[in-house]
């Protein structure tokens, strides 16, 4: 009889232990539909299908102990103050848009894929803290629950600021994580303009040289065209259009404050206004020779003297500004009018690589 109860007992046991798992599912499963119907609707109410997020929604969406149904491509920006962010979250957006549409006609993917935005304010200043996020733009994907701390290496993107990127790169980007051939959508209006525009330019410039022809034989115009194709080539502006680069960067002091910079540090790496700048001391400084060649043949006087004068230091200006932007790309370049303290001086004998003593002729 007493085998009997404990069988009972222990039956009653399981019986009570599997009805407690299977509330517990079944808990599991309410509050994942709970996010991700919370997420469709949040969706749907954005033209773009971009989610705002906010710190609270970000851990409830992300970081929360349960299972995540779905997959969240999240860009990491800032609200205020920042040149590249506006365009970077302008792709951003045609890249969301372009999914949304795309698994709303192949409804039989099994992806369930959200985009979202976080900016970086008072509010979300601590999770920015807690992430150790000291740079925007990022673009992060996150296919599973994620840490509380850190961000999944593999699927963190740091948008650099010399080298913005476009919808396609995003879109490329993204592609290859969700392992999806997603094809960004675009205006066919603005494409169609866009094809147009070198069209119009080029009959403008036809009709300019017919009207203009006895201004166009001048050697003075041939001139000016060579000083401005000049400049589009050594300042980079092909580069600018292309890589998106802004005009300037910011950086913080060593007290923390923000500061901008014309200048880029990387050999690789350049700002619009830098190029514009290192074009234009070229320019001054080959123009100011060019410019001194002609003073000489002028009738000499004062104030031919005095041309001479400005345009030499115009010219050691130019140079100088050059040296100081190709030092600050490259640190270890520091040449000086006299030779470093160690080199060895006095006549070339005393020269150890090129001693000439004890070598006869005869």
């Amino acid at each position: 009889y007493q085998r009997r109860v404990h069988g009972i007992q222990q039956k009653k046991m399981v019986s009570g232990k599997i009805f407690s798992l299977g509330l517990l599912l079944l808990s599991y499963s309410a509050l994942c539909a709970s996010n991700l119907d919370t997420l469709t609707k949040m969706a749907k109410s954005s033209p773009s299908g971009v989610i705002i997020l906010s710190e609270e929604t970000f851990d409830q969406f992300l970081t929360s102990k349960r299972p995540n149904p779905y997959t969240m491509v999240v860009l990491f920006s800032i609200a205020s103050n920042c040149e590249i962010c506006p365009q970077v979250e302008e792709s951003f957006a045609s890249v969301s848009e372009s999914y949304r549409s795309y698994l709303t006609k192949n409804s039989k993917e099994a992806a369930t894929i959200f985009f979202a935005i976080i900016h970086f304010q008072q509010a979300t200043y601590q999770l920015f803290n807690r992430y150790s996020i000291r740079t925007a733009p990022i673009v992060m994907i996150s296919h599973q629950q994620m840490d509380k701390i850190k961000l999944p290496s593999m699927d963190t993107w740091y948008v650099s600021p010399n080298a913005l990127p476009d919808g396609d790169k995003i879109l490329e980007y993204v592609n290859k994580r969700t392992q999806l051939k997603v094809v960004l959508e675009k205006n066919p209006i603005a494409e169609l303009f866009k094809a147009m525009v070198p069209i119009l330019l080029l009959i403008a410039l036809l009709l300019l040289v017919i009207k203009a022809r006895a201004i166009i034989m001048e050697p003075i115009s041939w001139f000016v065209l060579a000083v401005l194709v000049f400049l589009i080539c050594c300042g980079g502006v092909v580069h600018n259009i292309l890589h998106h680069a802004p005009m300037s960067g910011q950086h913080k002091n060593e007290q923390g404050e923000i500061e901008y910079e014309y200048i880029s540090t990387g050999q690789r790496e350049q700002y619009a206004l830098e190029g514009y700048i290192a074009s234009f001391l070229m320019l001054l400084a080959g123009g100011s020779l060019i410019a001194l060649f002609w003073i000489m043949h002028l009738p000499k006087g004062a104030n031919s003297r005095l041309y001479g004068y400005i345009l030499v230091l115009v010219n050691f200006l130019a140079v100088w500004g050059l040296m100081s932007i190709y030092k600050k790309k490259t640190p270890w370049y520091g040449p000086t009018f006299a030779p470093p303290d160690d080199y060895v001086r006095g006549p070339l004998s005393s020269d150890q690589g090129n001693s000439i003593q004890g070598i006869y002729l005869y």
